[in-house]
């Protein structure tokens, strides 16, 4: 058996036949482990006669294939039939040197898995290509880029262990095989060669219009076979299918609210940190004050934190469980409804997956950069929402119980990502200092005075809503995983110590407290996070009926998805403009500002009635939420206002309005109909002549 094949497919090429072999001999010298097979596809010229003649002299033979053709499809054919454990591949036409053929082999034997003869590295050349043909060459190669670091992954020089492409399905149109091998063996060890390219010996070349479709096809399976390709789909699918949704349906108080931020810009707000407000000015600026200006940073955002969660799960677990977790990441629907809406939860969902992606390289002793750019992650979900306290000490829960990862304590790269985190914080720190730490008071000790006593009511509304949003399979799974990993923590692996690090504390404290007091149940939605991450290895490892449940689960969910904009398409526009309603009666009364008693209408009015402005009951000595902090009262002297009440809260303070205003006129009752047509009642009252 011989140690090296050099396959070389032919068609018609029989001119070249004895040259090619006498410079192959040549180049191997004394070596004479090697032969030449030529794969050819049953040439009309001869080609196998002159194989069959040189072979009495030197170790050629032919393999003739009949009612076949293609070059990709003659080199594989060449791998099968060769016994050798490394094979090379050149063309025929003496384009490719026969004397970098040693230098090929001697790379592979000492222990690199592919050697390629590159034209684009130091000392390779086109030879005398036209601009033309380098200019489509290099964009080929620019196009592959994606499925390969290789300079030159177009070669059709190379040589490779045979080991390599046993058991790997090669599905090749056309010309670059070796395109196919780098993308689908994904060999670790791959060393370039310089070669200069040369003109054809003799015969015509086989290129043509039907080559370059053949690649793009090829190249577009390539991309499609891959995960990370996958999942980008995946993302402008689901992307595309919320621009639609968000297009038509209103903005909800909540996001009203937060809309004002962005109407006030500032370093921190009463009761969360400043980056929704950023980013909805942000938004605003680029595509305007519509639905979709509002919504489109968080929904970009949305994204991001599932191609966050590819990257942070394939770098942990591998690509298949990355791509389930990016799956699960953006149809579980807690994740998808809240990764989406104009709230603090889109950037803290985003930037918390980010953190989480960095760490997964910081721990796995990446370059330190990484231990940097987890700080700086950290800092910007500390600047979305303080749920990120749970993030940082689950970090630091991890460095001091994780044998593991103790060692990182006596190094700087942690307490140097600690200080680009509150170097990031920073402002909300200084606006908190300059305002008596409201916020931080608010967001403190002042939530818990809402509890109760101990009662089963509320972890019972708060168990439903999550079953219902985290869906019955997926909530099974991801808090199966998390407790086995807490319970199992020394047994457990790097990779699911950190997960587990990262959500459970979130999780475990808002679980306990909803035995206390009503707890919404999105509050927790980042604490998800790291466990669908170890769901993900979880159903890559585990048995068919588990992904089974997941996927049937995941397309359920994607059907709705896709059916949404359709059903909302459908229905008759008074059941979306509820809002807009509201807004048109109050309107009609010419206000120069709006009163509401409750902050959730102030918000929404304030959105739909711009730039007249809303506000709760602060102008009537009444503060509450951040619009303590944004009311003028020497600005609205004289003015005269709409106060807006839902019925069945009119006439709570009344006295507060009539002592505000010189003169309340009599009431005046609006029906609004909402959705499925139910009405829903308000009374507005014309207050004149404002006073503080």
């Amino acid at each position: 058996m011989k140690s090296v094949t050099v396959v070389v497919p032919t068609l018609n090429e029989a001119g070249n036949i004895e040259p090619l072999v006498h410079r192959v001999a040549a180049a191997f010298g004394d070596r004479w482990d090697w032969e030449i097979l030529f794969v050819d596809d049953d040439s009309a010229d001869g080609t196998a006669a002159e194989v069959e003649r040189l072979a009495a002299a030197y170790p050629v033979r032919a393999l003739i294939r009949k009612g076949e053709r293609g070059l990709g499809s003659a080199v594989l054919k060449g791998f099968v039939a060769s016994q050798s454990p490394i094979v090379a591949v050149m063309d025929a036409d003496l384009s490719h040197p026969p004397e970098a053929l040693p230098g090929l082999v001697e790379a592979v034997e000492g222990g690199c898995e592919v050697a390629i003869g590159s034209r684009y590295v130091s000392g390779g050349g086109t030879g005398g290509w036209s601009r033309l043909r380098w200019a489509m060459s290099r964009g080929a190669t620019f196009l592959a880029r994606g499925l390969t670091r290789a300079r030159d992954p177009m070669a059709g020089f190379f040589c490779l262990r045979r080991s390599l492409v046993d058991g790997i399905s090669l599905k090749v149109r056309g010309f670059k095989i070796l395109l196919e091998i780098l993308a689908r063996a994904r060999p670790a060890g791959v060393v370039e060669i310089p070669i200069r390219f040369a003109p054809r010996f003799k015969g015509k070349s086989k290129l043509g219009f039907g080559a370059t479709w053949d690649y793009l096809r090829q190249l577009g399976g390539l991309y499609a076979a891959r995960p990370a390709a996958q999942v980008l789909a995946f993302i402008a699918v689901l992307t595309a299918l919320k621009v639609l949704v968000a297009a038509q349906i209103e903005l909800d108080a909540i996001e009203a609210y937060h809309w004002l931020y962005a109407q006030f810009p500032a370093l921190g707000y009463f009761d969360h940190p400043p980056m929704i407000g950023w980013w909805i000015w942000l938004s605003s600026a680029a595509f305007g004050d519509g639905l979709l200006g509002v919504r489109m940073a968080t929904i970009v955002g949305g994204g991001l934190m599932i191609w966050c969660g590819f990257l942070a799960g394939r770098r942990l677990y591998g690509e298949a469980a990355g791509r389930w977790a990016a799956l699960l990441l953006g149809c579980v629907p807690l994740l998808l409804k809240f990764s989406s809406e104009a709230t603090p939860d889109a950037p803290l969902l985003l930037f918390w997956t980010a953190t989480l992606w960095a760490m997964a390289h910081a721990l796995c002793g990446d370059r330190p950069v990484w231990w940097y750019a987890a700080g700086f992650f950290l800092g910007l979900t500390m600047l979305s929402k303080y749920h990120a306290v749970f993030l940082a000490l689950g970090g630091l829960g991890l460095l001091a119980v994780g044998s593991e990862h103790r060692s990182w304590l006596k190094r700087r790269e942690p307490y140097v990502a600690a200080a680009i985190a509150l170097l990031v914080f920073s402002p909300v720190v200084i606006w908190n200092a300059r305002q008596g730490w409201q916020s931080f008071v608010y967001q403190g000790a002042s939530r818990f005075q809402e509890a109760d006593q101990w009662t089963l009511r509320y972890f019972g509304l708060y168990s439903l809503r999550q079953f219902e949003l985290v869906t019955p399979f997926v909530l099974a799974w991801t808090w199966g995983a998390g407790l086995s990993s807490l319970i199992g923590w020394r047994r457990a692996g790097g990779p699911d110590r950190l997960n587990s690090a990262a959500s459970m504390p979130l999780l475990l404290f808002f679980t306990a407290l909803s035995w206390l007091r009503s707890v919404r149940a999105h509050w927790p939605a980042a604490g998800y996070l790291g466990l669908l991450l170890m769901t993900g290895r979880v159903l890559t490892e585990g048995g068919t009926w588990g992904r089974r449940l997941h996927a049937g689960t995941l397309a359920v969910l994607a059907a709705g998805y896709v059916a949404a904009p359709v059903v909302l398409a459908c229905l008759p526009s008074r059941y979306l403009d509820e809002q807009e309603q509201l807004a048109r009666e109050v309107r009609r009364l010419s206000p120069d500002f709006v009163i509401a008693n409750d902050y959730h209408h102030a918000a929404i009015l304030a959105y739909h009635l711009r730039p007249v402005t809303a506000w709760d009951f602060t102008p009537l000595g009444v503060p509450s939420k951040s619009f303590r902090n944004w009311w003028r009262a020497d600005s609205r002297i004289g003015k005269n206002a709409v106060v807006v009440y839902l019925k069945e809260e009119y006439p709570d303070r009344i006295d507060r309005v009539r002592e505000h205003f010189e003169r309340v006129e009599d009431p005046i009752e609006v029906t609004i109909t909402g959705f499925g047509d139910v009405p829903e009642h308000f009374v507005l009252l014309r207050a004149r002549g404002y006073r503080p």
